[in-house]
């Protein structure tokens, strides 16, 4: 619903009254008065009854449909009394103002990409990017980046001849396994000399004498 409400209420209408004072309560039988017109335009409705229009301004709606339903009440002259009160229902209003100010920001939100020209924006990245990429083709094909290439896989080769099956490194672990004992410490040469020597036979003869006389 958009524009003004237009209530049908229970008062024989005046000939030739244009308008009516209307009020807009907070409950059917209360007295707190939310919104007022002193001259809302009016008009017969049938036998008895009076159309009415509301012309609420939209900054105000919120306030006086804070709850959506709500009654109004009026009279054709100052000295008449005031009309039963009827209900009336703000919910369209509310729902009208939530979409006139969702449309605002849509608009808003469109002329700011506009003016933005994000297409515009959009080219000046992709030539970024270009630039980049002519910059790392640049250092990629650049002659020191080549000559440190190679070193890496010349060192590389060479480290895969030293840990071959046959390399320099597996000659070096054989030789130190052979250097561990059976309880997995080094050997003490002395003792395995030690040993040997016990194994050897009968000790040598003193100094000076003849190995060959008894």
């Amino acid at each position: 619903m958009t524009g003004p409400l237009v209530v049908s209420v229970p008062l024989p209408p005046l000939p030739g009254a244009r308008t009516v004072a209307a009020r807009v309560l907070a409950s059917m039988h209360g007295r707190t008065v939310l919104w007022e017109d002193a001259r809302a335009p009016a008009g017969a409705d049938g036998p008895g009854r009076t159309w009415v229009l509301l012309d609420i301004p939209p900054s105000e709606v919120p306030t006086v449909f804070r709850r959506p339903l709500r009654f109004v009440s009026v009279r054709c002259r100052p000295d008449s009394p005031w009309s039963p009160a009827v209900p009336v229902s703000g919910a369209g209003l509310l729902h009208a103002g939530r979409f006139a100010r969702l449309e605002e920001r849509v608009s808003a939100l469109e002329a700011t990409v506009a003016a933005a020209d994000l297409r515009a924006a959009l080219g000046e990245q992709r030539d970024g990017i270009d630039d980049h990429e002519q910059r790392l083709r640049a250092l990629e094909g650049h002659e020191a980046l080549s000559r440190l290439e190679q070193r890496a896989r010349d060192l590389a080769r060479r480290l895969d001849r030293l840990d071959g099956d046959e390399g320099r490194l597996v000659r070096l672990e054989d030789e130190l396994e052979d250097l561990v004992g059976p309880d997995g410490d080094v050997v003490d040469f002395e003792a395995r000399l030690s040993t040997l020597e016990r194994g050897a036979g009968p000790s040598c003869p003193p100094d000076g004498q003849d190995p060959g006389r008894s």
